[in-house]
């Protein structure tokens, strides 16, 4: 995702190698970074896997709506996993309460979809024709 993205919008001219070449550089920090994070917090399988599943589900809603609501923009979907991962990280600082035993990625999947509907209802519809390319006729 950051290569086709990201990076071809940064830099127009990257040719495909360099792509392959960035996205590799990409993965490797990002892998040494969660490796020096996983050691100066050391933690158990499962709050590691929960964690991460808990990140998964504030994805849900933009993958949801991206693929079935016709009306859903770029701008709801980037509010969306910003909404969505920042009270899910809120959650888990223990900053967000957990009424009656709720997990932290209750408050995450909340945020992510009305991030969703806000960033939607303040932006422009895309276009009918970018949205029939994507979705197929009405």
């Amino acid at each position: 995702m950051l290569t086709r993205d990201v990076l071809r919008r940064l830099l127009p001219g990257l040719t495909p190698a360099r792509e392959v070449v960035a996205a590799r550089l990409f993965t490797l920090a990002l892998s040494a970074a969660v490796f020096v994070l996983v050691l100066a917090r050391p933690a158990s399988l499962f709050d590691i896997a929960a964690f991460s599943f808990s990140g998964y589900v504030t994805l849900t809603p933009t993958l949801l709506l991206g693929v079935r609501w016709r009306r859903f923009t770029a701008a709801g979907a980037i509010a969306s996993i910003v909404a969505g991962n920042l009270a899910l990280g809120l959650a888990f600082a223990g900053v967000l309460p957990a009424p009656f035993g709720v997990l932290p990625v209750a408050w995450g999947l909340v945020a992510a979809i009305a991030g969703a509907l806000v960033g939607t209802a303040l932006s422009r519809p895309p276009p009918a024709h970018v949205v029939t390319r994507a979705l197929g006729p009405a």
